[in-house]
């Protein structure tokens, strides 16, 4: 009777889960933020090594957490436990203003980084600076880049930052110093291929200059306008585009080249703002306009 009862109890507190592959623990983790799957290496040796494997690393800010390390030293004291040859994904979400989230975190990733992802949720007065220095070898193997929120980005200027970047998406951020900074980010990306931008209101004549031979895939939008000093050029010169999306009813386009590879086309534009439009069309196979009136 007592076996019995023994066996009973065994088999009622027998923990299932740690006999899981480690592909689906590894996806367990990756759905949590980096604070609460760090907790699991309590549970058994088996955890830690799954823990410091991870292919995807989230930290969140806005996680409710205890500890006595802030958030930015938390991120710097992790980093260097993480063990796997390959971090597929960096998701870094932000909750407040931060300006050393860059040097704490850069330096300190040790494996071959394929992507990262920061998102700052709260949208503070101040933009939250982030700077991308082009002497580190883990920007080396960065395949995509993406940054979504109020967060001032500088590329520092030095030869190319990243080698192998494919995909580039910048969402509602600024530029720290305004047309230079962008001029830096697209120069230190060689081999892009799809650059997504959306742009925030401007004050002035800002001008976007996109040349990069490489690309196949531009996206330009913008929010509604709420500031009258918002008059954005672009001068575009991409002849490997095969796919292309502009709305923006307040941007100037200039198209330096034609782009004989153009394939699909999204385009809401003001007509008497964008120059050769329609000789950037002539290849196209697919095309959805939003035209004025006067257009028609």
């Amino acid at each position: 009777m007592k076996a019995a009862r023994l066996a009973i109890e065994e088999l009622t507190c027998s923990d299932t889960i740690s006999h899981l592959p480690d592909d689906l623990l590894f996806r367990i983790l990756s759905l949590v933020p980096v604070r609460t799957a760090m907790s699991t290496s309590l549970l058994s040796k088996r955890w830690n090594y799954v823990r410091k494997m991870m292919p995807t690393l989230v930290y969140d800010e806005t996680c409710p957490y205890n500890g006595s390390l802030g958030f930015d030293q938390f991120c710097g004291m992790s980093l260097p436990l993480h063990e796997a040859p390959v971090l597929k994904t960096l998701d870094i979400e932000l909750g407040k203003y931060s300006d050393s989230i860059d040097t704490l975190l850069f330096p300190n990733i040790r494996s071959t980084l394929l992507e990262i992802k920061i998102t700052l949720k709260y949208y503070p007065i101040l933009y939250s600076p982030i700077r991308f220095p082009g002497n580190l070898n883990v920007f080396k193997t960065l395949l995509v880049l993406k940054l979504t929120g109020r967060i001032a980005v500088d590329f520092v200027d030095s030869p190319v930052c990243f080698p192998s970047l494919k995909i580039l998406h910048l969402i509602r951020v600024r530029f720290q110093y305004n047309e230079e900074s962008f001029k830096r980010v697209l120069s230190a990306c060689p081999v892009l291929e799809d650059f997504d931008l959306q742009r925030h209101c401007s004050f002035g004549h800002f001008l976007y200059t996109i040349s990069v031979p490489s690309l196949q895939r531009l996206s330009i939008t913008s929010e509604c306008a709420t500031c009258g000093l918002d008059d954005p050029r672009f001068e575009i010169n991409a002849p490997s585009l095969n796919y292309l999306k502009i709305h923006d009813r307040v941007g100037c386009f200039n198209f330096v080249e034609d782009m004989p590879k153009l394939v699909e086309a999204n385009i809401s534009v003001h007509e008497s703002k964008t120059g050769k439009l329609m000789k950037v069309l002539t290849s196209l196979e697919h095309l959805s306009l939003s035209l004025y009136p006067s257009m028609v």
